[in-house]
């Protein structure tokens, strides 16, 4: 009696497998449009962007330690009217080191 049932258990998942497996009818013939076509007018630009804030950015402290720099940068002077990205990580964060190559990119 058990073997008729694990028989027909057996026999179902194989016809569940065929029909999964099996291809559908409707294929569609139209070759996939470009991923990137269009999307230059969807991201913003720099231009779109305005500082509405009451102040200005404070600047960075005196005394920090500063790599990949030939002298300390200031907010009002070196990088006023710039993008700036600041990206905090440590040198025991993988993720973060995976990112470096992206960044230098940037």
């Amino acid at each position: 009696m058990k073997f008729f049932q694990r028989l027909k258990a057996v026999g179902l998942v194989a016809l569940c497998l065929a029909l999964s497996c099996s291809p559908s009818e409707e294929r569609s013939t139209a070759a996939p449009a470009d991923v990137s076509e269009g999307k230059e007018d969807l991201l913003p630009k720099a231009s779109d962007f305005r500082y509405e804030g009451e102040g200005a950015a404070p600047d960075i402290p005196n005394g920090l330690d500063w790599f990949n720099v030939e002298r300390p940068i200031s907010i009002a002077s070196d990088l006023r009217g710039k993008i700036v990205l600041l990206d905090f990580w440590t040198q025991g964060c993988i993720n973060c080191l995976h990112v470096l190559p992206d960044l230098h990119r940037l």
